[in-house]
């Protein structure tokens, strides 16, 4: 019954947070992931070595639509994202293809909006600098209306000020990198069994 799918959309200075969050991850954790992220090259070696830490993910580099592996990802024809798939569970959603071009937040909208359709979205919003939500208004609009997650991630010390400035007029969590990994390990554990005590014996 459960058909969650997390999506880690990560700005320029991100890919760090990225690294956080999968190496938090229980080894349990079986929700797929999807990575979006400004530039490829941002994914160096040091994320590869947190994700292979990561049991049951692996990294799968996707340079155009003859790099598409079918039934292990799901993947965004012509983008060179990287995803993050399950050993041997693939994810059926569907994307169409994106134009040259398109500047990345339309990337991200058509990708969001797309797994919505499919899946039940945990969209985590990372940045060290901060993230011009406003730009993905359409996406949270949609994930809302599907009652999808939004949870926003900032380890800017400027933005610590109002760390939920605007957040009522998008309607997205403000979460610290601990409280995402502890808030994602526990969804997934909630998957296999109810909590201690929640049984009657």
């Amino acid at each position: 019954m459960d058909n969650k799918i997390v999506i880690l959309a990560a700005s320029l200075g991100g890919p760090p947070l990225i690294n956080d969050i999968l190496s938090g991850l229980n080894p349990s954790f079986d929700f797929p992931i999807f990575v979006l992220q400004q530039m490829e090259s941002d994914f160096s070696e040091p994320l590869t070595q947190a994700w292979s830490k990561t049991s049951g993910l692996r990294l799968v580099r996707l340079s155009g639509e003859a790099d598409i592996v079918s039934g292990s990802a799901y993947v965004i024809p012509y983008a060179a994202y990287p995803v993050i798939s399950f050993q041997g569970q693939g994810f059926n959603a569907h994307c169409e293809s994106l134009e040259k071009g398109q500047d990345v937040i339309n990337q991200w909208q058509h990708a969001i909006e797309e797994c919505s359709r499919e899946y039940e979205v945990i969209l985590v919003l990372l940045s060290h600098d901060g993230l011009d939500i406003a730009q993905l208004n359409q996406s949270l609009q949609s994930l809302r209306d599907a009652e999808g997650q939004i949870i926003r991630c900032c380890t800017s010390n400027k933005n610590e000020a109002n760390p939920s400035r605007d957040s009522d007029d998008f309607g997205w969590l403000e979460m610290g990198i601990h409280q995402v990994v502890d808030y994602l390990n526990k969804i997934s554990r909630s998957k296999f069994a109810p909590a201690r005590g929640d049984s009657g014996h």
